[in-house]
Parts: C-alpha cells; structure tokens; sequence
C-alpha cells in the first residue's frame, strides 16, 4: 500500500514518500526538470545537484502524465524531457512550457 502513497499533488505543489513514513514537500517553483524512466517519474531540482526519483510502479502512464500536466500547469518554466513530452501528447495535449 505504501506504493500507492508515493506522490499526492497538493495545492502548493507535490508531497511524496523519501521512506517508509516521512513524508517531504516540493513547492511547484522548486520543481527545474522532469524526467521519465520506466516506471520513475524523476523531479530534478533548479539546483540540478539534486532529484527525486518518484516510483510510479503501480501508476498508469496517464496517471504520470496527470502529475507532469500539473507541474507544468503551476511552473510553465519547467524542462521536460523527450518522454515526459510523448506522455503530454499521449494523454490530454501538449502543455506549451515556455
């Protein structure tokens, strides 16, 4: 069940699980880059030192794709890459980032 709480979007940006029951917070601004591997959605920070690997195990790519729209829709200067940008197209449009 944990699996199913790794990332919950919230007003103010995104909350995911960094363990079994901590809980972190990313504002919407602090999100710099997207990136989409398998089954991870990776949040790369502006600092580009860091980033957040968000297991999407049991999540469709339409649900993925619902959070990459969401950040988007709340920071339009962030990156996506070649993958986030396919799922975008794939389900419910392009988001015009910038």
């Amino acid at each position: 069940w944990l699996y199913r709480l790794q990332l919950v979007i919230e007003p103010e940006g995104i909350a995911y699980r960094s363990g079994w029951f901590k809980t972190e917070r990313l504002g919407w601004e602090e999100i710099g880059r997207i990136h989409v591997f398998a089954e991870y959605l990776l949040v790369c920070l502006p600092d580009k030192k860091r980033s957040i690997g968000i297991n999407y195990f049991y999540f469709r790519p339409r649900d993925m794709a619902g959070v990459i729209r969401a950040i988007v829709a709340h920071n339009p200067q962030v990156q996506l890459d070649g993958k986030a940008e396919k799922l975008l197209q794939r389900f419910g449009g392009m988001v015009d980032v910038g």
